[in-house]
């Protein structure tokens, strides 16, 4: 969701030119992502607090009829039958409006670490929560594990695309996902915390869509501060440097 200095802050960042970056080919044969676990009913919600507004509308965000709904993928490439159902429901289902992409833009964030997937989102997930309002709580995810290729425009050195690395500012990084979605782009690399992550749009090639194991986040009602990995059953803050969390 952008915020209200959104604008301001990005004055005078001009708008990034496609055609004039450079690209990078991928081949990630284990690229990883968090989906948010299908929440309980409203009642049980309701044990975490009065107010669970945001986590409802988070719920209905696993689903993938919003954005069937509005027919945003009706028109996407034809690959899209032949691909595995588990990629084309994570197409279909929709995240949060974050830096890189208006709610309903259809894409997959993936990263090269499940650290990194961690760190992906805790900015996607923390900053929804934190629009919403929510109080401290846990919310479980599941790791999901895909094989990705294709050539996606380089985005890792953060001192060249300052405007894409401010959380406070969406209009340029969006822009940017949007232009590469209407020009048939398979998306952009950027750095994810010690790692990266491809913003992953309809015409790259994504297969598999295995489960690799289960995550918990816990949000303090700022921050997603700690995480429990429930193969090793520990938790650790986030952002840790262990290489548990890190998938060989």
């Amino acid at each position: 969701m952008k915020l209200a200095e959104d604008t301001e802050a990005v004055l005078g960042s001009a708008t990034i030119n496609t055609a004039e970056l450079s690209t990078m080919f991928l081949n990630w044969p284990a690229a990883y992502r968090l989906r948010p676990a299908r929440l309980p009913a409203a009642e049980p919600l309701s044990l975490l607090g009065e107010d669970v507004a945001g986590l409802l509308e988070l719920k209905a965000l696993t689903a993938p009829e919003p954005s069937r709904n509005k027919g945003k993928l009706h028109t996407l490439d034809t690959q899209q039958t032949r691909r595995p159902k588990a990629v084309t429901t994570a197409f279909n289902a929709p995240l949060p409006e974050w830096r890189f992409a208006q709610r309903g833009t259809p894409h997959i964030v993936l990263a090269s670490s499940v650290a990194a997937a961690l760190h992906v989102a805790s900015e996607i997930y923390g900053q929804f929560l934190l629009d919403t309002g929510q109080g401290g709580s846990v919310v479980s995810f599941v790791v999901e594990r895909y094989r990705l290729s294709g050539t996606f425009a380089d985005l890792r050195t953060a001192a060249d695309y300052p405007a894409c690395y401010d959380l406070l500012a969406h209009v340029v990084p969006q822009t940017l996902v949007s232009d590469l979605l209407n020009g048939n782009g398979s998306g952009l690399l950027y750095s994810a915390g010690e790692g990266e992550a491809v913003i992953a749009l309809p015409p790259c090639q994504i297969t598999g869509g295995e489960i690799e194991r289960a995550l918990a986040l816990e949000w303090d009602g700022s921050r997603f501060a700690r995480s429990f990995d429930y193969r090793d059953m520990y938790w650790r803050p986030v952002g840790s440097s262990s290489a548990k969390l890190n998938s060989e």
